[in-house]
Order: structure tokens, then C-alpha cells, then sequence
């Protein structure tokens, strides 16, 4: 049975290289506190220009990108590839802030394909949304443009990202502007329903602090 971490240990490093879960177990537990700082409250880019990276205020996203640091760390090939001579903190801390930057910019493009998304159907962002902001339309709107098959995403893509007219997009296409209208408005009704469907699922799916808490438990035995 494991009780510590020393990286000196021929043992406990071959434990950890072939994912043993005593060794797995005790890394987690000695560094989850650091790397859920770091994700909770962000952190400062030093350097010609200086920047600070938010951190993750959302209770769900940050267990996530928790999950997502120690997937990372302890997945096979960076287990086999760890040099022990390095401090293990700094190496998981440099994992968690490069899994915090990629959330920030995938963050960014899913709202920009929500804000487009969201004109194409006439629902406009409000702070007084009913949906609460972890289940805001950019998910749903991201599945359903992501199973856009032809000529649907044509449209999309010229009309709602493109800002095209629909005469432009009616020629780019080779339609009639009868024909990008019967799609637009496809779109638009497809649209709806995509965002209605995650809303009644998201009152099927219990308090936040339930999923939390559940997500939470996931995390203390992450998968190898």
C-alpha cells in the first residue's frame, strides 16, 4: 500500500509509469488542491505582454477541466514520458494552465457560434435568460451545427456567419431565393426546437449542486 510520494523511489515511479491506482491515488490527492486553485481563480502570463487568464467560475466547468488536468497527467503516454527530475507540481500546474487557455478559446468560439446561432432563430441573448448559464443555448446550438448536412450548412455558413444577403447567397449556391428562404427558415425551426429540447432536458436533470457534487465524486478516481 502506497502512503506517500517520492519520485526517488524506483517502486512508487514504476507504479506511477504503469498507472497502479495506489500511486495514481496519492499523486491526485497531494496536487488536486493546487490545480483547483488554479482553475477556480486564474492565473498571471508574465513576459514581453503580460496577460491574466480568468479563472472558471462555474462549478460543473471547473470539475470538468479538473478531470480534464488529471486525464491529461495520467494518461499513458505521459505517464511513460514523465522526467522524475522535474518538480511534479510545476509539471501538472504547466497541464493546467494550457487546459485552462484551451477552455477560454473554445469558450469564445462557442459563443460566437451561439450569437450567430441565436440571431438565425430570433432569440435574443438576455441576462434574464430562464436557462441557467451552464445549459445556455450554445450547447445545443453547437450539436445542431455540428449535424448539419447539405445544403443546410451552405446556408448557415453564408447567410448567419457571412452575414451574405439572400440574393448573394442564392447565387453562390445556384437557388432561387425562394429556395434559401425555405431553408432559412428550416434552419431557424430546427433551431428552436434544438434549444427547447435542452431546456426541458435540463429540469430532468436535478439541482446544480446534485451534479456537482456527483461530478466531484467522479474525479477522485480518475479513469487511466
Amino acid at each position: 500500500m502506497i502512503t506517500g510520494i517520492d519520485w526517488n523511489c524506483p517502486v512508487f515511479l514504476n507504479d506511477y509509469r504503469v498507472g497502479a491506482g495506489g500511486a495514481l491515488d496519492a499523486v491526485y490527492r497531494q496536487h488536486v488542491g493546487n490545480v483547483e486553485y488554479v482553475v477556480r481563480n486564474g492565473f498571471r502570463v508574465a513576459g514581453d505582454r503580460p496577460a491574466f487568464v480568468r479563472g472558471v467560475r462555474n462549478d460543473l466547468e471547473r470539475a470538468d477541466l479538473v478531470q480534464e488536468v488529471f486525464l491529461r497527467a495520467f494518461a499513458s503516454r505521459a505517464r511513460e514520458t514523465f522526467d522524475a527530475k522535474r518538480t511534479y507540481e510545476h509539471y501538472l500546474l504547466g497541464i493546467t494552465r494550457h487546459v485552462l487557455v484551451d477552455w477560454h478559446r473554445a469558450n469564445r468560439r462557442r459563443r460566437r457560434l451561439a450569437h450567430s446561432l441565436q440571431e438565425a432563430a430570433c432569440v435574443a441573448p438576455s441576462k434574464n435568460s430562464d436557462l441557467p448559464d451552464e445549459l445556455a443555448p450554445s450547447s445545443a446550438v453547437e450539436r445542431y451545427v455540428n449535424g448539419l448536412g447539405q445544403p443546410l450548412r451552405e446556408v448557415f455558413e453564408l447567410r448567419i456567419v457571412g452575414n451574405r444577403s439572400q440574393r448573394e447567397t442564392a447565387l453562390a449556391l445556384g437557388l432561387s431565393r425562394q429556395n434559401v428562404r425555405t431553408l432559412e427558415r428550416r434552419l431557424r425551426a430546427r433551431l428552436k426546437k434544438a434549444i427547447r429540447f435542452q431546456k426541458e432536458k435540463s429540469t430532468q436533470r436535478g439541482p446544480v449542486s446534485e451534479r456537482v457534487h456527483r461530478r466531484r465524486d467522479a474525479i477522485k478516481h480518475p479513469a487511466v
